[in-house]
């Protein structure tokens, strides 16, 4: 690794001003200092400018010098908030840290380290610990995952049913840039679809399971996840003719584009389906039933359409579970044999 790395810190953040500083602390207290450090406010109307001028002044000259704070005047939403700090950030990795979230010091050393070590690595991440809002432990993040570089096209497959990364990453800000970054018209699953046109565009990932971070979780309001599933929706729909394009550019694990292609399809099915058995709005539940079809038209998403509104919530919930049951039982199989 270089002896001064470029390194930068970007903190995306919208009315958080109570974490904001946790955030701050863990950037500058870092073992490999960055060279600077941006909080890019997504017109927030709180007062994380005061905070982070408040923060300012417990630093040395040298190290205020490196903190930056930036508020845009219209809300542009978690992808073009994202994407605006990214690319404000200045070095040539640039850490993605959300504004409630802590960098544990090491972050930056280990990751930027590995980075450097792969160079078709596109980005860095690490296991983390899942906190509370007050920072009480959770449990992990990760359980299963083995740490090492994952080649693209080993990781791809896996990626086009799930994304696998956590929020707090090292990015390499020129594979970053070449793929387009964040998608302003993404309004949720925004790393998911940057992790999926990074992937296609041939940049692997390095992943460490030592927990680097901590991420904090948030007890569920409904109201709140109608609205992230309302905006999953909408996301989808973006997501879905970009990656048809890809998948008809790039080989997919030996299968043709269409089997590739509906293989992410059918992820966006079930995750609109589950997200419909949660869902007590009728109206938003008639979205993603009705959405989950349209992503998969298969017989079982066709029951679930059908069937799944004539029902509560109450028992959609149940039946879902039950229709998980194999899949849990085979996953719980598979991670007792790989403790072994």
């Amino acid at each position: 690794m270089r002896q001064n790395p470029s390194i930068g810190v970007c903190i995306p953040t919208r009315n958080q001003s109570e974490f904001v500083t946790d955030a701050l602390s863990s950037a500058f207290a870092q073992t490999v200092l960055p060279v600077d450090v941006v909080v890019s406010d997504d017109a927030g109307t709180d007062d994380t400018a005061k905070v982070v001028e408040q923060f300012r002044a417990t630093l040395s000259p040298e190290l205020s010098s490196r903190l930056r704070y930036s508020r845009s005047q219209e809300p542009l939403g978690i992808g073009g908030n994202f994407d605006r700090a990214v690319r404000l950030a200045e070095g040539d990795f640039v850490v993605k840290l959300d504004s409630d979230d802590i960098l544990e010091p090491d972050f930056i050393k280990i990751l930027a380290d590995q980075l450097e070590a792969n160079p078709r690595a596109g980005w860095a991440h690490c296991n983390v610990f899942n906190v509370r809002s007050d920072l009480s432990l959770i449990g992990l993040a990760h359980t299963r995952k083995k740490a090492g570089f994952y080649a693209a096209s080993d990781a791809l497959p896996a990626y086009l049913n799930h994304n696998d990364t956590c929020h707090c990453v090292l990015l390499r800000k020129s594979a970053y840039v070449a793929v387009g970054g964040y998608r302003s018209q993404m309004k949720t699953a925004e790393d998911w679809l940057l992790w999926l046109e990074m992937l296609f565009a041939g940049w692997g990932y390095v992943f460490d399971e030592r927990p680097l971070a901590r991420m904090r979780k948030y007890e569920a309001r409904s109201e709140l996840m109608t609205r992230r599933r309302q905006a999953f929706v909408e996301s989808a729909y973006f997501m879905v003719p970009r990656m048809e394009a890809l998948c008809r550019q790039v080989s997919v694990d030996g299968l043709p584009a269409e089997k590739a292609s509906s293989r992410f399809r059918a992820t966006l099915a079930w995750l609109c389906v589950s997200s419909g058995c949660d869902e007590a709005d009728s109206q938003v539940r008639r979205k993603l039933f009705e959405s989950g079809y349209e992503f998969h038209p298969s017989w079982g998403n066709r029951i679930w359409r059908e069937a799944g509104l004539r029902l509560p919530a109450s028992s959609t919930r149940r039946l879902l579970r039950w229709a998980g049951l194999p899949r849990d039982c085979a996953r719980a199989v598979i991670q007792k044999l790989r403790r072994k």
